[in-house]
């Protein structure tokens, strides 16, 4: 648990504090003497502030970048009438260390039920194939566990703990009810896409990005959940079985190209694209 919150600056006017922070901003300045200082904007749950480090800077400024977690010694003063924390000892934060909710608030829904209404909609899957793939993805319980609490953007919207699948639930309904009034619109690849789109997901969500999906995310989480399907089939999946898992999952060519790779179908071999329908 954290010791300090930023909120609680004013009680600790002019005291050395040492807590953990993640870094919301860091750029690195000169002094007058031209020597380096670091100028860092420090945030958790509560709020962010100004922090500058000032002396033996160089040890420190490759030790750490922007988005990660640290853990600091400092005195909380104030500068035209703003806090702010000037540093005397900071270090990196290691994962095992690192509790998410002291630097994101929660969403206020339950995060149970909104899984289970994620999974209704999977079971409406028409598409064996596709559900196959997202079932599996659903039932990896490391990603269920960051998918359930990951939060869906830094900043903006969703940045709270559970966004993301707060996020992913609201469009699932919005994608259901735009394909029953365009039919022509395959529903199922439509909502894998949207249940895969967060690239945090495919990296393992870090907590601390909250970048838009791109091709080597998209390839990454359809690897996995590919992977993870094939192992359902005695761990000795046919080459039929591991196609027909590859040819639903392809929503792009480079994706179909690393699944083919992936499961042994290179050089043209018997692996096609299969393209969405309309």
């Amino acid at each position: 648990m954290k010791e300090f919150f930023i909120s609680q600056c004013s009680q600790q006017e002019n005291k050395i504090i040492t807590s953990s922070f993640v870094v919301a901003s860091k750029q690195v300045k000169a002094k007058k003497n031209g020597e380096p200082y670091l100028a860092l904007i420090l945030a958790d749950r509560s709020g962010q502030i100004e922090a500058k480090m000032w002396d033996n800077v160089d040890e420190f400024i490759l030790a750490f970048e922007q988005d990660d977690f640290l853990k600091v010694k400092g005195l909380v003063n104030k500068y035209k009438n703003r806090f702010q924390l000037t540093i005397h000892k900071l270090r990196r934060m290691e994962e095992g260390d690192i509790d998410f909710t002291d630097y994101l608030p929660k969403t206020t829904k339950d995060i149970g039920e909104l899984w289970r209404t994620l999974t209704e909609f999977v079971a409406t899957f028409e598409n064996p194939h596709l559900k196959s793939l997202v079932e599996l993805f659903m039932a990896d319980s490391e990603i269920a566990e960051r998918y359930r609490n990951a939060p869906a953007a830094k900043t903006l919207h969703h940045a709270y703990i559970g966004g993301l699948l707060d996020h992913v639930v609201s469009l699932f309904r919005s994608c259901d009810l735009m394909s029953r009034n365009y039919p022509q619109v395959n529903r199922d690849l439509l909502l894998t896409g949207v249940l895969q789109h967060p690239r945090p997901v495919a990296r393992a969500h870090d907590h601390r990005t909250g970048d838009a999906a791109g091709k080597a995310g998209t390839t990454a989480w359809l690897s996995r959940g590919t992977e993870n399907s094939a192992r359902t089939y005695d761990h000795q999946p046919s080459r039929a079985v591991r196609f027909r898992i590859a040819q639903a999952a392809d929503v792009s060519g480079s994706a179909h190209a690393a699944l083919s790779r992936r499961f042994g179908f290179q050089n043209g071999g018997d692996a096609r694209p299969l393209r969405a329908r309309g």
